[in-house]
């Protein structure tokens, strides 16, 4: 909400509340770059002071662009997680540093201002869910204290969905915030595409090389490649709902659709050489979901449901038809008949190995589970590589049990339901395609998640906070009391949470 025109901060008449935010952040900026330069100087910390300070300078940046920038840095940093510091046993990613400095400056707002702190029902799921892997540390896990950094990074990466619901509150900020998530989106595929064109010069930026994969798979700056195109998928099917499901064709429209034809088509080649067969099935998944629901008539989502159902296992048929018998030159055609071979697939064996250790776990403490990362500390390494459940589900009943996958079920419960419920109230079709192509991508990520879950990353969390956000906002402006705050006279420089 916006500090009304008259408020002030006691010092300083005249001045606005912008400028001693500002002001307050900047001397703290340059007090602590002091000190740590010395820090640095001192110990020889010069590599990770040069990295500090330049995310300072991007913080004080982007802190004059509150509250949109600001989720636009939370964007940023969530996309850099293959690039972490290591402290001893505890690592640290933009996305960690991003949230804790987000956080600190909306609580001194909430709390100068006294504003209302925002949880939402799905919130409600969230909080209970990370509250059961705090017990299940406490209670269960074989090595606490490394339990208990997991649980750390687990509050860190949630803390993102509460900070883009509580700092997008107003419907034009909340559509400059989508924008900015689905350029970085584009952008980040851009950068992978990029990175798996200098590959073959010896230059490699981004690209991960593996036994069981035919080519290089760019990953960008993501962790891994499996991860990179699910969610580039992701971005990809808000992309295609915004396409099909905004404005209608005109004039003034159509160098909107030749930039988002653009955006389609990175994000497409991101997905398909990512060579991740989660990624395309949740795209496949996400499709469908694009297929039905982007028209605005509800007979016309029920025929296309029809179709679907009856002509949906005539098409899956043919394609297996079509995988038995197209000859091997064809490009990716070895990685796509491997779904007809997954007996004799060693990282879908791998993963069905995973399983009766999984469910051991669990059947020892079915309630709360172990809690985070105890799955390493029980199994060590497997196959090779540290003990790992790459299966969302799996890992969710392992580190939380039962109470564990009930609550993150309500979470994505109560977060689609709210979701439908608020495009059926908006009033623009553009509104309309950007929420529920949020809510088709993370359909799409859980899909792709049932093969590497990325729950401990930024990303998801953040996707989810907009997406709540926005059916916040929108919601709240289809009653029309919003109205009035996206028109009237201009107001003098404030800070808006």
């Amino acid at each position: 909400m916006a500090v009304p025109q008259g408020e002030r901060i006691g010092l300083g008449r005249g001045l606005s509340t912008g400028f001693w935010l500002r002001a307050v952040a900047l001397a703290g900026i340059v007090t602590g770059m002091g000190v740590l330069a010395g820090i640095g100087i001192a110990y020889g910390f010069i590599v990770p002071l040069i990295l500090l300070f330049v995310a300072l300078i991007v913080f004080l940046i982007v802190l004059m662009g509150w509250p949109v920038l600001t989720v636009v840095l939370l964007a940023a940093a969530a996309l850099l997680t293959r690039y972490k510091l290591e402290f001893g046993e505890f690592s640290m990613r933009a996305e960690h540093v991003a949230a804790v400095g987000v956080a600190f400056l909306g609580t001194w707002q909430l709390v100068r201002w006294r504003r209302r702190l925002v949880i939402t029902t799905p919130g409600v799921f969230a909080l209970g869910w990370l509250a059961t892997n705090l017990a299940a540390t406490m209670l269960n896990a074989p090595d606490p204290g490394d339990s208990q950094r997991h649980t750390f990074r687990l509050f860190l990466v949630v803390l993102n969905f509460f900070l883009a619901v509580n700092l997008l509150q107003k419907p034009r900020q909340w559509r400059q915030a989508y924008r900015w998530f689905l350029f970085l989106g584009v952008a980040e595929a851009a950068f992978g595409l990029f990175a798996l064109a200098m590959f073959p010069l010896g230059l490699n930026l981004g690209v991960q090389t593996a036994i069981n994969l035919p080519y290089p798979v760019p990953y960008g700056t993501f962790e891994e490649g499996n991860l990179f195109g699910s969610h580039s998928a992701a971005w990809l099917l808000a992309l295609l709902f915004l396409y099909l499901g905004g404005e209608p064709p005109s004039e003034r429209a159509l160098l909107r659709r030749i930039v988002l034809s653009i955006g389609i088509g990175i994000l497409g080649l991101a997905v398909l050489l990512s060579l991740s067969r989660g990624a395309w099935l949740g795209l496949l998944a996400g499709l469908l979901l694009v297929y039905i629901f982007h028209g605005h008539s509800r007979v016309g989502q029920m025929r296309r449901l029809t179709f679907v159902l009856i002509a949906g296992p005539v098409v899956i048929s043919l394609l297996i038809l079509a995988l038995l018998f197209l000859p091997d030159s064809v490009p990716l055609i070895g990685r796509v008949r491997s779904f007809a071979a997954l007996g004799r697939d060693a990282t879908f064996q791998g993963r069905l190995d995973d399983l009766p250790r999984a469910l051991n776990d669990w059947s020892q403490h079915p309630i709360i589970g172990w809690g985070p990362g105890t799955y390493l500390q029980l199994h060590g390494r497997l196959r090779g590589s540290p003990a790992w459940l790459p299966n969302i589900i799996l890992r969710t009943i392992q580190e939380t049990g039962a109470v564990g996958l009930v609550l993150f079920a309500g979470y994505v419960l109560a977060l689609l339901v709210s979701t439908i419920g608020a495009s059926r109230l908006v009033r623009g079709p553009d509104d309309r395609a950007m929420l529920l192509g949020l809510a088709v991508g993370y359909c799409a990520l859980l899909v792709s998640y049932q093969a590497t879950d990325g729950t401990w990353l930024a990303a998801p969390w953040l996707h989810t906070g907009l997406l709540m956000a926005g059916t916040r906002a929108l919601s709240v402006r289809s009653t029309g009391s919003a109205e009035g705050a996206e028109s009237g006279p201009p107001r003098t420089p404030s800070v808006e949470t």
